[in-house]
């Protein structure tokens, strides 16, 4: 998901000034009402982020909800997918070349095994072309849904999701030559539903969003908003992506200067906070990163 250094770009210079909100119910009890509110707080972030010439590609948005687990044991069984009682679900962003796309499917199905982790199935995700701009087009990855269930019974929650990050990582290293292989979550606690659309077409975008059954008790909304610091001030300093698009798997994830959040891979924050993991790795050449965002 990161762009190459070229010429004078250094990918250390980008900054964000993006808009945000979380709602969440008090009594934790989802609800839709909680989804359609989040999309309609979104989409009054519209201002914070850019428009193409196209008029509907922007820098990306999109929803982190606490995991719909009503709907998303529907639509697995629609799929024909069988869960066990302890899951996990997440998107992951596939190349549109098939050969690519289940090279990457087996890659990650091959460390979530050595993890003692098992997948149930993937789901395709219904998707409206029709919501992105000619530009999101041009890269709009296939997307799919990824089910895994945990069957060693005494894994407690915190260890499936240390289980489910290892995995995760270790297959985006393995394919580090496919540029489009991006999981934007996995986990058994939340899913993330982004896109380098629009905020008012992030709904029309994912069909899932607009369904009643998705219910949901916290919901952070983003847009994003991007440039360099040190350059120019205008949102387009820097080229959207559908992965580089927000929210990320984590938010607020280190400390950044006041009117600064600290949730994209690049940030300050996390930067320091890798730097720090490396520093404390059990060999200088280990290659290791922040969980909490990377």
């Amino acid at each position: 998901m990161h762009a190459p250094s070229a010429g004078l770009y250094k990918e250390g210079y980008e900054r964000d000034s993006c808009g945000f909100g979380l709602i969440a119910s008090l009594d934790d009890a989802p609800s839709h009402w909680l989804v359609r509110t989040a999309i309609s707080s979104l989409i009054r972030l519209t201002h914070r982020g850019a428009i193409a010439a196209d008029g509907k590609t922007g820098d990306g948005c999109g929803l982190l909800l606490k995991r719909p687990e009503g709907f998303l044991r529907a639509v697995a069984a629609e799929a024909g997918i069988e869960l066990a009682e302890r899951f996990a679900s997440g998107l992951v962003f596939h190349s549109r070349q098939a050969l690519q796309a289940e090279q990457a499917r087996l890659a990650l199905a091959r460390e979530l095994a050595r993890q003692g982790l098992e997948v149930a199935g993937w789901r395709a995700v219904p998707v409206d072309p029709g919501a992105c701009g000619a530009e999101a087009l041009k890269s709009l990855p296939l997307i799919e849904q990824l089910f895994v269930n945990c069957l060693e019974a005494g894994l407690d929650e915190a260890a499936f999701n240390r289980r489910l990050f290892m995995a995760r990582r270790l297959a985006e290293k393995a394919t580090s030559g496919d540029p489009a292989f991006y999981v934007p979550s996995l986990s058994a606690n939340t899913i993330v539903f982004k896109g380098m659309v629009m905020p008012q077409h992030l709904a029309q975008f994912y069909p899932d969003l607009a369904d009643p059954r998705l219910e949901s008790s916290v919901a952070v909304f983003h847009q994003r908003f991007s440039c360099r610091s040190g350059a120019s001030r205008t949102p387009t300093a820097t080229s959207p992506t559908t992965a580089r698009s927000t929210p990320s798997r984590a938010t607020a994830t280190g400390r950044r200067p006041a009117g600064r959040c600290s949730h994209r891979p690049f940030s300050r924050g996390c930067r320091r906070c890798c730097r720090w993991c490396r520093s404390a790795a059990p060999t200088p050449r280990a290659s290791t990163t922040c969980s909490r965002c990377c």
